[in-house]
């Protein structure tokens, strides 16, 4: 039975990762020329607030923070600030949003894979032990215990691969 659920509860967890933050960033309706940021962003190419990001060290304006506003310049983001006020200025301007939406939304994504699957294969290891302990010599339980932390180890591995795959994306389109 487990040989059958499991695949299907890591595709759900996959395909749930991924539509779940798309979900949470088309909470508000129309065009956006922004979004908020949910996680801390080090921008390494082009310019933000006019000031160059390929300069090492990191210019602290190209250091973008949870909670800020990254938009085209002389735009107006549909996002309320902490006065719960509408149509502000972006916090960062640059004509690299889109990009830096993109990989806001890539790391919100793999981090949430990350934690559940990280979850998943803690609670499958315990299990495969206990029922490893527990098997008293039945070969039929040892082999299925090790089955458990076998998927569990299969498990850790996609949640590495999903930590590391922003960096892959931000190598391959070059930011």
């Amino acid at each position: 039975m487990i040989k059958k659920l499991l695949p299907l509860l890591i595709c759900g967890m996959l395909i749930g990762g991924m539509v779940v933050p798309a979900v949470i960033s088309a909470q508000e309706v129309g065009p956006h020329e922004c979004c908020k940021l949910r996680v801390d962003i080090d921008w390494k190419s082009g310019e933000v607030n006019n000031v160059d990001c390929t300069q090492t060290p990191l210019p602290d304006a190209c250091k973008m923070k949870k909670g800020e506003t990254v938009g085209l310049a002389n735009s107006s983001c549909p996002l309320p600030n902490k006065a719960g006020e509408k149509n502000k200025e972006p916090d960062r301007k640059t004509s690299e949003w889109g990009m830096v939406c993109l990989m806001n939304t890539l790391y919100t994504a793999t981090n949430w894979l990350f934690m559940i699957l990280m979850v998943i294969a803690v609670i499958m290891i315990v299990v495969g032990g206990f029922i490893y302990i527990t098997a008293a010599g039945d070969p039929d339980k040892a082999s299925k215990a090790k089955m458990y932390i076998v998927y569990a180890l299969i498990g850790i591995a996609i949640a590495v691969f999903a930590k590391v795959l922003p960096a892959i994306v931000r190598f391959i389109m070059g930011v």
